[in-house]
């Protein structure tokens, strides 16, 4: 018998750990709008979409028309906002504790699915967040599931963790290996996350579902990846053949309540249907490309981190690079298919970069006098490198 026609249960309380957070928020506020009688399904916010998927005879218009296409046994009756800090969330109880501390294991109680999302990818993310104590809040928060005896847990992680190469299938295997170098602070966040989730699930009778988005836009995210599509030109290395996929948090939302309700365990990746070339991508951003030499850019790259004045290492330019998108088949076996196209969400994320410039991955501001003297340092470093090798290959000529 499938999930779908599986007699209803009881339904199912989710926490979201991290929900004080730009990822763990959305995701906490998208949730609680899709709950089985929750107030706020009325005033979803409407999205207009070109096509529907199989299964629908027209086009999903809502984040709660989308919950209910999923033909599922449970519904999700309560959402529960976990963190130290409280966002102001619709429909969410919050129960207010540090997810470090031991009294995490009790703000679990009578609680079904842990969704843990407080590996937080977003930049203004506190550096003292990363790296061991990362480590230390993801095995608090199994330890705390498995005191609590949770039904499933949830991790929160990117299609990031598979590394951007050159010769990447596409799309991505869901069970590929894990080729990040984690040299970007949250890509061994995550990889280090996933290795002790993976590890814990073989001992533990807590179901696991591990997330994989690509890269995630909304109103509130604000990542490297998104603030790519803040520069006044699109970087382009040479000879890349970088391909784009998206994935919004309303379908990272209505994804993790697919898993949770249907019990899908293992790696679950997400996306919109398929993707785009850099060609399509400067089409609709309406941003023209600056390309440069690959080797020159990321040796700048590194300078401008080492010296602070870009807060992302040079590992980030792999991921504007090659390829790392993913197939979402595992999803629509159970029903489930994206509200956005690739399309949409970029020019939705073209809106919310509108009036911003970052360059160097660092977001500018009229007076910021520090930060105009980054960019300036940034443009600096990147014009000279590529002046210096077009040099050289007339010389050499």
């Amino acid at each position: 018998m499938s999930a779908g026609r599986a007699p209803r249960t009881a339904g199912l309380t989710v926490a979201v750990v991290g929900a004080g957070g730009a990822l763990g928020g959305a995701l906490a506020q998208r949730l609680a709008d899709t709950t089985s009688g929750s107030a706020g399904r009325a005033e979803s916010r409407r999205i207009s979409l070109a096509g529907g998927g199989p299964g629908r005879t027209g086009p999903v218009e809502s984040v709660d028309e989308a919950a209910e296409q999923i033909d599922h046994p449970h519904d999700i009756d309560k959402v529960v906002g976990i963190d130290a800090s409280q966002r102001p969330l619709t429909g969410v109880t919050w129960r207010r504790v540090d997810p470090w501390s031991a009294d995490l294991a009790a703000s679990l109680k009578n609680v079904d699915a842990v969704v843990h999302a407080a590996i937080d990818p977003d930049l203004t993310s506190q550096v003292s967040e990363r790296g061991e104590r990362a480590s230390q809040l993801t095995a608090n928060v199994l330890a705390a599931c498995d005191a609590a005896a949770v039904k499933r847990f949830v991790l929160v992680s990117s299609a990031m963790v598979y590394g951007a190469v050159s010769d990447n299938t596409v799309p991505l295997a869901d069970d590929g290996d894990l080729l990040a170098d984690g040299t970007l602070s949250v890509v061994q966040d995550l990889l280090d996350a996933e290795a002790q989730v993976e590890a814990w699930r073989r001992t533990t009778s807590t179901a696991v579902t591990v997330l994989r988005p690509a890269i995630v836009v909304g109103e509130s995210i604000d990542t490297v990846l998104t603030r790519h599509f803040e520069a006044p030109r699109l970087l382009v290395l040479k000879d890349s053949t970088p391909l784009w996929q998206f994935a919004h948090i309303d379908d990272l939302a209505t994804a993790a309540q697919c898993a949770i309700v249907h019990g899908i365990d293992g790696t679950v990746p997400v996306g919109c249907a398929g993707w785009m070339t850099q060609e399509e991508v400067e089409s609709i951003s309406g941003l023209r490309r600056l390309e440069l030499p690959a080797t020159a850019v990321i040796s700048a790259a590194e300078r401008l981190h080492r010296i602070g004045v870009s807060p992302a290492p040079a590992g980030e330019l792999d991921y504007i690079r090659y390829p790392w998108v993913v197939g979402t088949q595992r999803l629509a076996e159970y029903g489930w298919m994206p509200l956005w196209t690739n399309a949409q969400v970029l020019e939705a994320l073209m809106v919310q970069a509108s009036g911003r410039t970052t360059i160097a991955s660092r977001r500018l501001g009229r007076a910021d006098a520090t930060s105009l003297t980054a960019a300036s340092a940034a443009a600096a470093v990147l014009g000279a490198a590529a002046i210096v090798r077009a040099r050289r290959r007339k010389l050499g000529g």
